[in-house]
Formats: C-alpha cells, structure tokens, sequence
C-alpha cells in the first residue's frame, strides 16, 4: 500500500490496517504507523484478497479506535 500527499496525526503505537469495515471487525496489521506527512510503503501479504478488506486505516492500538479511514477504490 503507498500513501502519498498524506499528511495527519495520531497517537503513539497507532498501526496500519486493512479493514473489512470502519470498526476494523476483520482486519490485517500492515503495521506501526510511521509517518504523518508525505509517502509511505507498506507491504500487503500476497495472498490478501483486497475485495474482503476495502477499508485502510489508522488504528490507536491502546484505546481500540479506529482514528481514520478510508475506502479504497
């Protein structure tokens, strides 16, 4: 997954997910959040059925929110 032109903030230990919806009920952990401006690489599995997960978001680990989505096309 590449972000570009991103800009946002978020807590520490907040993760990368995909999601199959905005509360992250089935989800893959891309992993820590690294960035809040500019482009960013995440691997995604190779097996990762993107139509089962059409969200990516932020996700703050230690109170259980989704921060931030969005749904890709």
């Amino acid at each position: 997954a590449q972000f570009t032109n991103f800009s946002g903030s978020y807590p520490d230990g907040a993760h990368l997910y995909l999601s199959s919806d905005i509360h992250a009920t089935n989800y893959i952990d891309l992993g820590p959040a690294r960035f809040s401006y500019g482009v960013d690489l995440y691997g995604i599995p190779l097996d990762t059925k993107l139509s089962n997960y059409p969200y990516l978001g932020i996700y703050a680990t230690s109170s259980s929110l989704m921060l931030y989505y969005a749904k890709m096309q």
